[in-house]
Formats: C-alpha cells, structure tokens, sequence
C-alpha cells in the first residue's frame, strides 16, 4: 500500500543521502546504488539498500532560508544542525521511529569540533539575525557550554534550541544565563499531559512530572525566553 503512493523512503538521513538520490533519479540510474533507501522497483519487488553510515560527522550542517536584508544582518533565520550524526540522547522513546531506528554509533563531540562549530556560527551570527538549532534534542550541559562561548565571544545572536524536558534545566543559573546568550525559544517534546500515555511512551524517567514542566515554562518565561510544548 505504502508503494503505490511513494516511489521510494530514505531509512536514515544524513545529508549526503539526498543529493545521492537526486543525483540517481536525474541520470535515470538503479537506486541500488543510493544507501539509507527502501524502494519499489520497476518490477514491483520492495527493495532495501545497503547502510552507509555518515560521511561528515564532524560537520556543521547548515541550511540558509530565503534573505531579506534589515540593518546589514537578513532578517530570516539559518537552521543548523549542531551535532547532525547524534542520537537523541534519550533514545529510548517507544513511538519515535526517528530514534529507533538509528544504527550508526553515536558520535564523540570533541573540545575541538566544538570550539570549531561556535567560530562558523560567530561567522553566521554576523549574517543572520536569527539562528535556529534543528537537532533533535540538546542536552542542558551543552546547552550551558553553547550559552558561555556564545557569552565569552561577545557573539550577538537570537537563538532558538530543542531540549528534553529536564530539572537541570532549572539548576546552575541555567535560566539567566542562557538569557544573557541571547536564546529566544526553547522547544520540549512534551507529546502529552497523560502520566498513562507518557509512560506507554517511555517518554520521561521516573522523577518527571507535569509540576517540573509548569516550573520550567514559567521560570524561562520570567527570562524572556518563550517556552513551546510540541
């Protein structure tokens, strides 16, 4: 059923996989040759490739939206992925395919990688008037280390992140000093109210509860900092 309204499903994205299969279907070649990828082929059977792992693991990953300029700096934001090849540090969610089904090793963010990535968005920064991090979810002590270069390198920016709901979140000055980073949202998968459902989810460890996210949305609002509840 699926097959009949799709011609093809990439397993696991990295961004190399997409232009591989562009670059595939432009020149009218067997998608065999595309990895990550489940398809129909011309004869009906569903076939699955190969698995490739990531290319680029220590990359930056960035995708510019349209530009309007305002004061020298364009007004639409730049979405990068900061850690493009990580698993969720979570990872344990029932329902998320995205997580489950990721099958490369997690990726070691060394000191240096890490200083490198915040030199290329000091760069942007001086770009764009808006940065928006897409991974899938931040944890809080790299939301820290983030914060404090930004900090330390006078780097003028409005950020937005996405962060797992977490008390640390509330420890360590976290609020205020993420404020002063210039963070704008902060985003956590919250999915449902229902202590059942989020249980059936594996969503959250034992210690969660709906009174931590209340405290969070209101301490980071006291901040300036706008908190959104997918």
């Amino acid at each position: 059923m699926l097959f009949q309204m799709v011609d093809s499903v990439i397993l696991e994205y990295f961004g190399e996989i997409e232009p591989k299969l562009i670059s595939a279907l432009d020149r009218m070649e067997d998608l065999k040759s595309v990895p990550n990828l489940i398809y129909r082929d011309l004869e009906g059977r569903i076939i699955q490739t190969k698995f490739m792992p990531p290319e680029k693991e220590s990359v930056l990953e960035i995708f510019r939206r349209g530009t309007h300029a305002v004061s020298g700096k364009n007004r639409c934001a730049v979405d990068i992925h900061f850690e493009p090849y990580t698993k969720c540090h979570w990872n344990r969610c029932a329902f998320c395919g995205i997580n489950q089904k990721y099958r490369h090793k997690t990726i070691p963010l060394t000191y240096d990688i890490f200083v490198n990535k915040i030199q290329i968005i000091q760069k942007l920064a001086q770009e764009y008037q808006y940065i928006w991090f897409i991974d899938e979810a931040i944890s809080p002590d790299k939301l820290q280390m983030i914060a404090e270069h930004f900090i330390s390198k006078q780097i003028d920016i409005r950020w937005q992140a996405r962060c797992r709901a977490d008390k640390a979140l509330l420890e360590n000055g976290l609020p205020d000093l993420l404020e002063k980073s210039g963070l704008r949202e902060l985003r956590i998968g919250l999915e449902s109210a229902s202590y059942f459902v989020l249980k059936q989810m594996n969503k959250f460890d034992e210690g969660f509860s709906l009174e931590l996210m209340e405290e969070i949305i209101s301490t980071y609002q006291s901040h300036n900092i706008s908190i959104h509840c997918p």
